[in-house]
This record gives structure tokens, sequence and C-alpha cells, in this order.
């Protein structure tokens, strides 16, 4: 910012902290100085200023490499004139280190990083495979009204698959707006299921509790316990593996801490 402003730093210290500027783009420096003043205020306001400095260090060392507007816009235009199967060149990737707040002897090293965009036509959907399970093939069906519809989709994943057969899909569904849902829109479901399987199809709906009191684990479940149950599974995998990860262990140690809570974004 002050080019003539003198720099505590050795002729040879000088000389380097110089050729990682020059070769840096000013949208990188750009965004490294809103970051470098984020983080003091956030020092300043922080009761563990420390950990405050710390983790803006890092934000500054893990920066993604930035792009120039000029290049974005070209790269939106070769993908909407390359026909819809064309490879897009990469962005430039970022400079080597740049000095993070100008310390003595304190070097900030940016990763870089290249990225392709690649054009390809939306694939038509896969056909119905008639040997997958019941419960496939409605899953499968479902994601098919949720293309037309995902407020009947919504609707239709309370329900609990009773049988599927070549004629009939049989469901049941507790009362309440779901079950409404369905009734109402029975019609254009039904249509739906028609053309996924290639044939006419009658939706059955028989009112009643989404699971059985009486059934066991394996028992039937509706797709939306499905699906939470594989958010769940997920979400703790992710956990497992962020508290795992080297550079959070090492974050722990430098720090004299222990991870006691992680959030998923």
């Amino acid at each position: 910012l002050v080019p003539q402003a003198p720099l505590d730093l050795t002729d040879a210290e000088r000389r380097e902290v110089l050729a990682q500027a020059e070769a840096a783009p000013a949208p990188q420096l750009t965004r490294l100085f809103d970051l470098a003043q984020a983080g003091v205020s956030e020092v300043k306001e922080s009761e563990q200023p420390r950990y405050a400095f710390e983790v803006a260090l890092l934000k500054a060392c893990f920066l993604a490499p930035g792009t120039d507007v000029q290049d974005l816009i070209a790269r939106v235009e070769a993908l909407g004139g390359g026909g819809g199967g064309g490879t897009i060149a990469p962005a430039r990737s970022a400079p080597a280190p740049l000095p993070a707040g100008g310390a003595r002897g304190m070097k900030a090293s940016i990763p870089t990083a290249t990225a392709t965009l690649t054009a390809t036509p939306t694939a038509p959907p896969p056909p119905t495979n008639a040997s997958a399970a019941p419960a496939d093939r409605w899953r499968a069906a479902v994601g098919e009204v949720e293309r037309v519809s995902a407020q009947i989709a919504n609707a239709l994943k309370q329900a609990v698959l009773v049988a599927l057969t070549d004629a009939e899909v049989s469901v049941r569904m507790p009362p309440g707006i779901a079950l409404s849902t369905v009734e109402r829109r029975r019609a254009e479901i039904e249509a739906v299921l028609a053309r996924h399987f290639g044939r006419a199809v009658r939706l059955a709906v028989t009112q009643g509790a989404s699971a059985e009191p009486a059934a066991g684990a394996g028992a039937p479940q509706s797709l939306a316990a499905v699906e939470q149950a594989e958010r769940d599974a997920r979400a703790s995998r992710v956990k497992a593996a962020a508290k795992a990860h080297p550079h959070i262990q090492e974050t722990a140690r430098i720090l004299d801490g222990e991870v006691t809570k992680i959030e998923e974004l």
C-alpha cells in the first residue's frame, strides 16, 4: 500500500518479501488484506485472543486462490459456446508463498490449485430395474415423482411400502397433511408411476401408523426415516473423520486443548 515505507527487514529478507509480493496477483492480496482486517477485530473482541489470532493465520494459509473476474467471464462464455462436450482450460494457479502480516521471519504459504470445468449433457434417467428389491424400486419411483413435484414426493416419503406388484403400489400412511396431499393428487402420482414403470399402476393407500407397534428393528420404514438415518450416519462419519484429521489433532495439541464439538456446515 505504501511502496516507499521502510521495512524492518534485512536486505536478504527484503528481497525475498518483495519478490513474493511482485509475484502475487492484486485480487489475492486484497482478499488477504480483508482477512487480516477481520482478524484484527476478532482478536480484539475475542475472550481468547490467541485462539482467534491462530485461527486467522490458518485461514490465511489455506485461503483458496482467487480468480480474476475476466477469467471467470471467459470461462463461462467458453462453457456456453462449447457445444456441451468441451473441457475448459484450468484457472490460473495462485503464486507461491505470500508474507502473512509483515512480521519478521513469518511466511504463509498459499496452496495452489487448478479447476477444470467439463460440460456434459444431462443423461436420461436409467430404466427401471425390475429385479431390484421392492424398497429400491419404490425409492426410485418417488425420486421420479420428485422431479415433477417436491411437495408430492415429500408426502410420499412419509408412507411405508406395503407391497409393490406389476399393477399396484400399496402403501400405509399415518393420518395428517401428507395423507391428504397424496389422496388429493392421486391422479398425478399414478400418471408419474405409469411413466416410470412403463405400464398403468394403481396407488393403494391404507391409513395407519407409520410402523406397526409390534414390529422389530428390521420392519419396513418410510423413506423419510431411511433418509434421516442416512444423513445421521453420514454426519457421524464426517465428524469422526474431522476429529481424526492430522491438522485438527495438531491444532489441538498446539493449543493444548481437545475437540469437544463438531458442527457440520
